[in-house]
């Protein structure tokens, strides 16, 4: 099946999804998009995505999920597991009815977008391969939710994992702009612009890597210290203050070289300056 032949639901149309969803319209790609926000079904009419009024909660759902999903052939879960505001939140129950409607509509692969935060705090590479164990309740929950996804069609489906998003209107400098005694300011980051994640999703689907656990960060980690400030000066805004490291604690570096190499994809933004 060529590309444009190619039907895709994309389950949650946010600041990433809807971009994704723009952008493989505008290439003949038939998408599905769903939202639960009923103030955005006519914004995603007027971008060629096809949209869906669909809100999932545990073991249970509102919404046309079947019609969302009949005759795509490749479904994207991007919806946030929302375990910030809700600890108690069961991701993998939110999502247990999307993998009961998988198994009667013939959608031949899923990629769900993961993150980074599964891995554990600790000063360590961790790269494709890596076998850890999550210290954190969502860091937790997202590991299970990739295992049920992975489990639901084995060697078809697919995980994505996702350091930081940015963007030029989305950046972690703007909430630490003006902050001082800051924590952390030793550590490494793991950031990836949006533009990347998108170049990313689009060489999955066109070199057909399903069965894999990949990563999407940008190749360049400097410290918080370093980049902040410097981001500050670019965005024009009052710079982050970072208190002196007790320790040369470093914290966790994502490596994505694996998934680069097997995409053979080359960065738009290596360097993180958006």
């Amino acid at each position: 099946m060529t590309q444009k032949h190619l039907q895709l639901s994309i389950l949650g149309c946010g600041w990433l999804g809807q971009a994704l969803a723009r952008e493989l319209t505008e290439e003949g790609i038939g998408v599905k998009g769903s939202t639960t926000s009923p103030s955005k079904i006519t914004a995603l009419k007027e971008q060629g995505i096809d949209p869906f009024l669909i809100e999932l909660q545990e073991n249970t759902f509102k919404g046309p999920l079947e019609d969302f999903l009949k005759g795509s052939d490749i479904l994207i879960i991007d919806i946030p597991p929302g375990l910030r505001k809700d600890p108690s939140r069961d991701f993998c129950a939110v999502l247990q009815p999307v993998v009961t409607a998988l198994n009667g509509f013939g959608v031949k692969h899923t990629l769900i977008v993961s993150s980074t935060s599964v891995f554990p705090d600790e000063d360590d590479v961790f790269d494709e391969h890596s076998i850890f164990l999550p210290d954190s309740p969502p860091g937790k929950q997202m590991l299970q939710a990739e295992q049920l996804i992975l489990d639901q069609n084995p060697g078809a489906n697919t995980v994505l994992r996702l350091g930081g998003l940015i963007g030029p209107d989305r950046h972690p400098v703007h909430y630490l702009s003006g902050k001082s005694n800051l924590k952390g300011g030793s550590d490494r980051i793991n950031l990836i612009h949006r533009d990347d994640v998108i170049g990313i999703l689009k060489a999955i689907i066109a070199k057909e890597q399903w069965g894999k656990t990949l990563h999407g960060v940008a190749p360049h980690h400097p410290e918080k210290q370093e980049y902040y400030p410097e981001m500050a000066d670019r965005f024009n805004i009052d710079p982050p203050y970072f208190k002196r490291p007790s320790s040369r604690y470093t914290g966790k570096v994502i490596d994505a070289a694996y998934t680069t190499e097997l995409l053979s994809y080359n960065y738009q933004f290596p360097d993180l300056k958006v």
